[in-house]
């Protein structure tokens, strides 16, 4: 992230519309997710716990579509266009670095997918 980015005021509807679009984005995500996990569920002898799961799920989904209306809501509300926010050290708190450049307005393209890793260096989990 350039100097500039991290020390600049996003202005209000601008972080509240990035904000929403990244909610969308997970949500998307989640959805393609629930449902290979039910077409699995379908197919699976023990369907009760199968069930539970995609329920958790769709329960997660539609919570980020509230929040994800919530703030595209907020950022068109009377006011927000005066408001900005200086998000250096906020910005610091996000690891992921085309998040963190989308979230400053530097305009990353999001990755489809991250890689998986499921042992540390040493074989461990």
């Amino acid at each position: 992230m350039s100097p500039a980015a991290k020390s600049a005021h996003i202005p209000a509807p601008q972080l509240m519309t990035t904000l929403a679009g990244e909610l969308e984005r997970m949500r998307e995500i989640g959805t393609r997710i629930e449902i290979s996990l039910c077409q699995l569920a379908s197919s699976a002898a023990d369907q009760g716990e199968w069930l539970d799961d995609v329920q958790q799920l769709d329960l997660l989904l539609q919570q980020l579509a509230a929040l994800r209306d919530f703030v595209g809501a907020a950022a068109c509300a009377e006011g927000a266009a005066q408001a900005s926010f200086a998000m250096g050290e906020a910005l610091d708190q996000v690891l992921l670095h085309d998040l963190r450049a989308r979230l400053s307005g530097e305009q990353a393209e999001a990755q489809e997918s991250g890689d998986l890793m499921l042992f540390d260096g040493d074989g461990a989990s």
